[in-house]
């Protein structure tokens, strides 16, 4: 892909990204994200030929996103052989998700699993992959299970507005939660 290509491509979706904030998953149309970008709906469909491809490709960004973000945290854990290495550098990621903002269109997303469930068919392997990190990460499985849960509720609070960003519970949960893992 050319490199003009490449930032059309990527205006899209960033475009995408705000009608879906804006509008909700029905409310996404081709015709508002090419309105959004700057680019006709031909020039639309030549990089996304379809409604689903585009939710499809901004899926793939998220969880690319959620990768390069658990191998980060990966790097900075010590000792490769370590227990509760995966656990704990997952619950990094969802620290940091939360202390950096959570995207708002992860809750369009979320509505997106409840509306086109199929679109996320290629995803349920993501998320058994790291369900089985989890659970082998040298604790015991349902406790690992646990903690990954609790974690995962923290951000989840958050964007829900149950619990502030700052909040200082969150922090101390996550130290918590931390310890257990050892």
């Amino acid at each position: 892909m050319s490199r003009k290509a490449e930032l059309t491509h990527d205006s899209i979706l960033t475009a995408a990204q705000h009608v879906l904030h804006q509008h909700g998953v029905r409310g996404l149309t081709l015709d508002k994200v090419a309105k959004q970008a700057g680019v006709s709906k031909g020039g639309l469909i030549h990089h996304f030929p379809s409604k689903d491809a585009l939710l499809l490709a901004m899926l793939n960004c998220v969880f690319e996103d959620m990768t390069v973000q658990m191998e980060r945290h990966l790097a900075q854990e010590p000792d490769h052989g370590q227990k509760g290495r995966f656990l704990r550098a997952y619950m990094g990621v969802n620290l940091e998700t939360i202390e950096q903002g959570i995207p708002s269109f992860i809750l369009n997303l979320l509505e997106l699993a409840s509306v086109k469930p199929d679109l996320f068919q290629s995803k349920r392997e993501f998320f058994a992959d790291m369900q089985a990190k989890v659970e082998n990460d040298g604790i015991d499985p349902v406790l690992a299970t646990i903690l990954a849960g609790a974690s995962d509720s923290l951000w989840l609070q958050v964007l829900f507005g149950i619990l502030e960003p700052n909040h200082p519970q969150i922090r101390t949960v996550h130290n918590r939660l931390i310890q257990m893992t050892r």
